[in-house]
């Protein structure tokens, strides 16, 4: 009864933990740089995930140690491709004057990418319907504002930060490891490698009020809650069902936008807001 429960509320609660990442991040950033505050996520992160595994699943452990080189091989390309690569090119691409709605728009192309590249047979009313998602994405995006500043650079590090994210999704699908396991050596790695970045570069961070929230929040609820959220969700369901989730992302963002800093909500954010949840239904009875 309460994997029933948790399966249906699961997409609804991912929606709300990863959307309000951007808030967080945001707030975060201003008394920190991008690479400390990736360390500090993902370093805290590991060190939940590492605290939840031992007191609830110490046998996890145990069997992650004596894990086949093959799985671990695989787990730690997940970790590179969902925990490096694409927060990493994400960052570039804001770095490098990509607007955030632009930068919407091409990492709305996920669920779009998803079943070609997993080899999943959606049909053609299938991509119809992933499509009218990707319209209603764009509209809602328009509507916000903020894709008038577009430049080579940022177009290609958000290009190789939706494609990090598709591919390891995809293989986050076929990797039969739990939910918690495959979190914990996602961090390890990611913890490792952002260490590496902060030790040539310098650790640049503010203990303000305003970073120690941000960096819990990230923390608790993006980087352990939604991303347990998305593993879960992928051993149950196909990649490219999970994937549509995405379109979702920046409406709900907007949404956060509007509520916690008064920010406009435009009529075609609305319109396009709709537009998604109705491909959402409609794909999601498609692929039953």
């Amino acid at each position: 009864m309460v994997s029933f429960n948790l399966a249906r509320l699961a997409p609804l609660l991912f929606l709300a933990m990863w959307s309000s990442g951007a808030l967080f991040v945001k707030a975060g950033l201003q008394d920190s740089s991008v690479l400390s505050f990736l360390l500090v996520r993902s370093l805290g992160a590991l060190l939940v995930m590492t605290i939840l595994l031992a007191t609830l699943l110490p046998a996890e452990i145990r069997s992650l140690l004596s894990m086949p080189r093959p799985t671990w091989i695989r787990l730690l390309f997940v970790g590179l491709f969902l925990q490096v690569l694409y927060q990493g090119f994400f960052f570039a691409s804001i770095a490098h004057d990509l607007s955030p709605g632009m930068l919407a728009i091409v990492l709305g192309c996920q669920p779009l990418l998803t079943p070609v590249l997993a080899l999943e047979r959606i049909g053609g009313k299938g991509y119809m319907v992933l499509l009218l998602g990707f319209v209603g994405l764009v509209i809602a995006v328009t509507g916000g504002g903020a894709v008038d500043v577009v430049t080579v650079p940022g177009l290609i590090f958000a290009s190789l930060s939706v494609l990090a994210m598709t591919f390891g999704t995809i293989l986050q699908k076929h990797t039969n490891v739990h939910v918690m396991s495959s979190v914990l050596v996602q961090y390890c790695l990611s913890s490792a490698i952002f260490a590496f970045g902060v030790g040539l570069y310098g650790f640049d961070a503010k203990l303000t009020p305003q970073f120690i929230f941000s960096a819990l929040w990230m923390i608790v609820v993006v980087s352990v809650g939604a991303v347990l959220l998305l593993v879960y969700m992928l051993k149950g369901d196909k990649a490219s069902k999970v994937s549509t989730l995405f379109f979702l992302v920046p409406v709900i963002t907007y949404l956060l936008d509007y509520l916690v800093y008064d920010a406009p909500l435009s009529l075609l954010t609305i319109i396009g807001g709709a537009m998604v949840v109705s491909s959402l239904l409609i794909y999601g009875r498609l692929i039953r």
